[in-house]
């Protein structure tokens, strides 16, 4: 199954090897989901773990290494078209974008803050379920494919 992820479910497993963050990526690769990775979302993924506060005492080049074994155990997705959906935080609506284009079953991001408009958009063309499977995050919601 194909899963988008925030880039904060990277931070906080950078952040803390306790949560459930840390916990999901230690899993990869598995067999049971595959991240899904667009070229947008990697580089933004990699200026936020590069950043000093996000480092805690690791080089650079070790922050590197992990996305290279991210990327490895990700599916990268080319997105030939740009739908935004208009989510309440613009910066969500990449992932949304992703995870229609690589037909992803989970969305990690705050979706149940989405507008009206585009909650009702999504739940017309996927339906949209409560949080199951791995998502822990309280600001996590499932979308359905």
């Amino acid at each position: 199954m194909r899963v988008v992820l925030d880039t904060n479910v990277l931070v906080a497993a950078a952040r803390s090897r306790n949560g459930a963050s840390h916990a999901l990526l230690s899993r990869l690769p598995d067999e049971r989901f595959t991240p899904a990775v667009s070229v947008p979302l990697f580089l933004e993924y990699r200026a936020v773990l590069l950043r000093a506060e996000n480092l805690l005492g690791r080089t650079a080049m070790q922050a590197e290494g992990f996305l290279d074994f991210f990327l490895a155990a990700s599916h990268l997705q080319e997105i030939f078209y740009t739908w935004r959906p208009v989510l309440s935080d613009p910066g969500d609506d990449m992932l949304l974008e992703l995870a229609v284009a690589a037909g992803a079953k989970k969305v990690n991001a705050r979706i149940m803050l989405l507008s009206w408009r585009a909650r009702r958009t999504c739940h017309r063309c996927w339906g949209t379920q409560s949080k199951t499977g791995f998502e822990s995050s309280p600001n996590a919601a499932s979308v359905a494919g």
